[in-house]
């Protein structure tokens, strides 16, 4: 389940300060913010607030687990990079200097890695315990997990901007076109899992959940599940599927429900195990939720 929202901050330019209020505590936590602007990027979720300020390049960090601030340099930094925040962990990607910085709420701690070619076109998101980032230029993808507190490349051959990246509390998704693949990332133990999906296209749905993510590839009819809990990939056969197909991921949970066929498939993570069930009279304008 995604982390609550603990974490309030209020960046106040004239003063170089940020205030930080922890509603675990009930404190509001202050901070020197050197060179703050209203221009500067602030991001809060879960257990976690960023504040990028460009014109000191520097980051700051408020964690509600440890209630403090913490700071680190980005050389760099402009107000076009790309900041995320999960709900325990926040992400900063400096194109300048082809570097990421990822921020542990547990520890309060920053680390950084070495992320070639990274432009602000490239994507980056960030679930409760994942971030990833996708750079186009050298086919690569990175993931940060909480639990681990360390970065994981891979090789992402064929990856473009437009290419779908999600994030969920425990997984990670990047779904490759030009090379027919799935890439999962597993907060558990840092690990990225690929898996073919021939015929995937950029049109092709991707749900992303808890423990959870779901690729459903029209071209082929198939359907493609990754469990956190498994560290698995697992596919199966979705006869008439079409992008215009409903599908959703939920904590433990998958669904694609395929209309020209008068089926609905659910995909359980604690086993990674596709479900078939006939529900006749199924259309697109029906509901589906997870």
């Amino acid at each position: 389940m995604s982390t609550p929202g603990k974490v309030a901050v209020v960046a106040v330019a004239a003063t170089d300060q940020v205030l930080a209020f922890n509603a675990s505590t009930g404190v509001w936590v202050s901070h020197a913010a050197t060179g703050l602007t209203n221009t500067d990027k602030v991001v809060a979720e879960g257990n976690v607030a960023i504040v990028a300020v460009a014109a000191t390049q520097q980051v700051l960090a408020f964690s509600a687990i440890t209630g403090t601030w913490v700071t680190h340099a980005a050389t760099g930094l402009t107000n076009a990079d790309l900041v995320a925040a999960g709900g325990n962990v926040g992400v900063v990607a400096v194109a300048a200097t082809d570097q990421v910085l990822a921020f542990r709420a547990s520890t309060g701690v920053w680390v950084q890695h070495a992320a070639t070619g990274l432009a602000n076109t490239d994507r980056v998101v960030a679930g409760d315990n994942v971030a990833i980032v996708a750079v186009a230029a050298t086919d690569q993808v990175l993931g940060f997990s909480a639990i681990t507190g360390a970065w994981t490349t891979h090789a992402a051959t064929g990856l473009v901007n437009t290419d779908v990246v999600g994030a969920g509390s425990d997984v990670g998704v990047v779904a490759v076109t030009a090379t027919d693949q799935v890439l999962g990332f597993r907060s558990s133990n840092g690990a990225w899992v690929t898996h073919a999906a021939t015929g995937l296209a950029n049109t092709d749905k991707v749900a992303v959940a808890d423990n959870v993510a779901i690729v459903a590839v029209a071209a082929t009819d198939q359907v493609l599940g990754f469990s956190t809990l498994t560290g698995a990939w697992t596919t199966h056969a979705a006869t008439g599927l079409a992008a215009a197909d409903l599908i959703a991921a939920g904590t433990d949970v998958g669904v694609v429900a395929v209309a020209a066929t008068d089926q609905v498939l659910g995909y359980r993570s604690s086993n990674g195990a596709w479900v078939s069930q006939a529900a006749t009279g199924l259309t697109n304008s029906d509901k589906v939720v997870a």
